[in-house]
C-alpha cells in the first residue's frame, strides 16, 4: 500500500527550485584556494538550516546564506571562475511556496523536516561533472 505522503516527498526532492539552491549551498560548502584568494567553506550556514524549527527560523537561515553566498560569488567571479551555479528570484519564490504548501499539508514541522532534508541532502552531493 502506498504512503501517502510519498508524492509531497517526491515532489519535494525533484523540485529544481530545490535542487538549485542546494546546488548552491554545495558550491558554498567547498574550501576555494587559488594564488591569493581563500575562501573557507561556509559550515554555519548548513548549521542554520538544519537547526531551523520555524518557517521563519528557515526563511531567516535561507536570507543569511544568500548574503554570504552572493559575497562569495563575486570573489569567485574575481578569481576567474565561471559557471558558479546561483539561484533566481524566482526559484528563491518557488522554494518559499513549496514551504507553504508542504506546512498546509503536513504541518509547520513535518513540512520543514521534509524540505531541509532535500536541501541539505542536494547540498552534500557532488556537482562537478
Amino acid at each position: 500500500m502506498l504512503n501517502k505522503s510519498n508524492p509531497n516527498l517526491s515532489e519535494v526532492f525533484t523540485n529544481s527550485a530545490i535542487q538549485k539552491l542546494g546546488e548552491c549551498l554545495n558550491n558554498a560548502l567547498q574550501r576555494y584556494e587559488q594564488d591569493n584568494i581563500k575562501i573557507s567553506a561556509d559550515y554555519a550556514s548548513l548549521t542554520d538550516l538544519e537547526n531551523a524549527e520555524t518557517e521563519e527560523d528557515f526563511l531567516e537561515a535561507i536570507a543569511k546564506f544568500l548574503r554570504r553566498y552572493h559575497s562569495r560569488v563575486k570573489k569567485l567571479e574575481e578569481a576567474g571562475e565561471e559557471n558558479i551555479p546561483q539561484i533566481s528570484s524566482e526559484e528563491l519564490k518557488k522554494v518559499i511556496e513549496l514551504i507553504e504548501k508542504n506546512e498546509k499539508e503536513r504541518g509547520q514541522r513535518k513540512g520543514l523536516k521534509i524540505i531541509k532534508a532535500a536541501l541539505i541532502s542536494y547540498a552534500l552531493v557532488s556537482w562537478k561533472k
